[in-house]
């Protein structure tokens, strides 16, 4: 720090702020506090003195000798001394946007405001040599150096850019047991994790996005490197979901604890509520109190629904309105999924009993029950399936197509074949034909019959049995089969007669599930006698298999489909002897064409016997599957 003192007499430079304030007090002098401009800042002359100069401030510059003031909006007073802190020029008044040129010899240059121009002392000084600053004015010199001015300053700030962008911070918050994907815009070369034990990431295939799995409460950081250079850290909390909102990622040495502002603000909502009277003790809210109302208590369930993790209730329940409560919580927790879960006085104590659909909404209804309910017990029952039986819904149902085509000639009237004694001879045999033709005016008529899009219900069985149990239907006929076999020591042939079942044989083993699913193997089997495959009088049979597991919820249903039988018949009717003349007797015949396309839809659901009054009406589901699938279908003459 430098100063530029001036009084009547003399105006020197001083390099001791505070030794020359005094004196400069006691002699009446004018302290003018200049800024040195030295090292790096020193080559940037003309780009640090772009502002605006206090009466008692400047700038002091060593060994510079050209200077601007492009940009500047104001003019500035500069003086210049020689190497031994002397006067060498009086002070010259520089205008904005202006080139100047320090004294040949000068070694400082301040600049000082404008009005010290007019000082008195620099009006009446006399100096040995009278060096003065040369001002250029040039267009050409002005567009120079205001090019240089934007270029400096338009690299400054790309390298503010640069920097941002090579190394960036993020902070974020992760929930214990919830996985989050980070789309990061660019795929990562590489990435750090500082303790793999509180969170691991994977890459999401080929893509840009990544997954943060969290694994245990705790603070860790991810570095992400990419191909181009650049590199990201991120500042990962992990912690449970009711403590998580209330972070300064900023401090991030916080203690894992909920946050006293959340717990303040869920005590100050309980105490709007009449009766209630709220406590915090051990991180948690005591709910104190007695309720009257019923429209209070569902105050008090909004209010702890969001965090049932922080309250802890012993308040007490008007008997007028304790049914009502009941009533609503299970509402409420079948809202939550289990819908066959009771909340039961028994003496004052309140039981939570029933059947859960599985452990994870089990345990979301208790922890709802027991934020709300004082004195509850959890009496539920878990389902392990080794003795539940299980009803099994099954409905078979054909659909399909059948198209029929008669096409030739026919003779209104003559239905029957005709009958009797043909002569060969000429004259006969065209009287004959006249004869018979003459029984109506002849036609010729082109029958296309087409009948398509039927559906018929084959069975609707229902069968109960045990989990791990096999259960076993047969929607057919069975077909006895005759088998001769002869001994060596008998000649006779012993004969046996067994039994083939046919039709539709169903067999299916329900197993449950400790998340309250059914496991079901499926084996069905649909056959049919054909006469093609028959040999020797032993029936042959055309057989159609399938086997397969299937996992269904309560009341949920699968649809299990594709097994499709086509039968194609032709029959020909025909006028003897006219239809085997070469060419025309074509149109002496009439052919038949049918074919039958039917596909089997079986329907299966399943259920526990305690829930079999909440069976699904898979009837109307299957009649509103078959009446889209008929109106699907088509026929035409060219098929």
């Amino acid at each position: 720090m430098a100063v530029l003192y001036i009084n009547k007499s003399k105006a020197k430079i001083g390099f001791f702020n505070f030794l020359y304030k005094k004196i400069s007090q006691l002699e009446n002098e004018s302290a003018i506090d200049l800024v040195v401009i030295r090292g790096m800042a020193a080559a940037q002359v003309g780009l640090l003195n772009h502002t605006n100069l206090s009466y008692n401030s400047g700038i002091l510059y060593k060994n510079k000798k050209i200077f601007h003031t492009f940009g500047m909006n104001f003019s500035i007073c500069v003086v210049s001394f020689d190497k031994k802190k002397k006067l060498m020029s009086k002070p010259c008044l520089i205008l904005p946007n202006s080139i100047f040129i320090a004294p040949r010899g000068s070694c400082y240059v301040a600049e000082i405001h404008e009005s010290h121009c007019k000082n008195e002392f620099f009006l009446n000084v006399q100096l040995k040599k009278n060096a003065s600053f040369s001002i250029i004015k040039s267009k050409l010199l002005s567009i120079v150096f205001k090019m240089r001015f934007l270029i400096s300053l338009l690299s400054m700030i790309l390298l503010v850019l640069i920097a941002n962008s090579s190394f960036a911070s993020e902070n974020l918050k992760l929930i214990t047991g919830k996985e989050k994907i980070v789309d990061l815009g660019s795929a990562p070369q590489s990435i750090i994790i500082s303790d793999p034990e509180y969170l691991q990431v994977q890459r999401i295939g080929l893509t840009n996005s990544v997954k943060f799995i969290p694994q245990r409460e705790g603070k860790v950081d991810v570095q992400i490197l990419y191909p181009d250079g650049v590199q990201s850290v991120w500042h990962i909390v992990i912690a449970k979901e009711f403590e998580i909102y209330d972070y300064d990622l900023d401090n991030f040495d916080i203690a894992l604890q909920p946050s006293a502002n959340s717990l303040h603000h869920f005590y100050t909502s309980l105490k709007k509520i009449s009766g209630i009277v709220p406590q915090i003790k051990g991180g948690k809210i005591i709910i104190l109190g007695r309720i009257k109302l019923f429209s209070d208590f569902r105050k008090l369930v909004n209010i702890v629904a969001p965090r049932p993790q922080l309250f802890f209730p012993l308040y007490t329940i008007s008997q007028d309105i304790e049914p009502l409560i009941l009533k609503s919580i299970e509402n409420d927790i079948k809202l939550l999924g289990d819908k066959h879960i009771k909340i039961i006085n028994r003496g004052g104590l309140y039981c939570f009993t029933g059947i859960s659909n599985s452990m994870t909404s089990k345990n979301r209804s208790w922890q709802y029950v027991s934020a709300l309910l004082p004195n509850v017990v959890n009496a539920i029952q878990d389902t392990t399936g080794a003795s539940e039986s299980v009803q099994i819904n099954l409905h078979f149902l054909e659909v399909g197509k059948l198209n029929r085509i008669e096409a030739g000639l026919q003779q209104p009237g003559m239905r029957n074949p005709v009958k009797g004694t043909l002569n060969f001879s000429p004259s006969t045999l065209a009287s004959s034909v006249h004869s018979t033709f003459q029984i109506a005016p002849m036609e010729m008529l082109l029958k296309a019959i087409q009948q398509r899009s039927f559906s018929r219900n084959i069975a609707q069985p229902v069968v109960i049995t045990r989990s791990g149990e096999k259960a076993t239907f047969l929607a057919g006929g069975e077909v006895p089969i005759v088998a001769a076999a002869s001994t060596t020591t008998n000649t006779n042939q012993n004969t046996t007669v067994t039994y083939k079942p046919f039709g539709i044989l169903f067999n299916v083993t329900p197993l449950l599930q400790n998340d309250g699913s059914i496991w079901l193997k499926l084996e069905l089997e649909v056959s049919d006698v054909s006469e093609y495959l028959s040999f020797q009088n032993v029936p042959g049979f055309v057989s159609r298999k399938i086997n397969t597991n299937i996992i269904l919820k309560d009341n949920n249903y699968a649809l299990l489909s594709g097994l499709v039988q086509s039968k194609n018949s032709k029959n020909v009717d025909r006028s003897p002897i006219l239809s085997n003349i070469p060419i025309i007797g074509e149109i002496f015949k009439s052919r038949r064409f049918k074919d039958d396309d039917s596909e089997l839809w079986i329907a299966v659901s399943a259920m526990r016997s305690d829930q079999q009054n909440d069976d699904i009406d898979i009837k109307k589901f299957i009649e509103k599957k078959a009446f889209h699938y008929q109106n699907l279908l088509t026929g035409s003459l060219l098929d």
